[in-house]
């Protein structure tokens, strides 16, 4: 009887190891996620960057 709980033991660790590498994928997803966010917020500051340089420009332009 005793050996048989031995070799139970064995199948209970190899799940927990499987756990452990399903946590490992979410928290990365969570960092591509948040990579993903800065990238968008960058793209938006480049935006209206750009929006300001042409509404200058075009005010040389036609007071200049």
């Amino acid at each position: 009887e005793e050996e048989e709980e031995g070799g139970g033991g064995e199948e209970e660790g190899e799940e927990g190891e499987e756990g452990g590498e399903e946590e490992e994928e979410e928290e990365e997803e969570e960092e591509e996620e948040e990579e993903e966010e800065e990238e968008e917020e960058k793209k938006k500051k480049t935006k209206k960057k750009k929006k300001k340089i042409l509404v200058i420009g075009q005010y040389f332009l036609n007071y200049g």
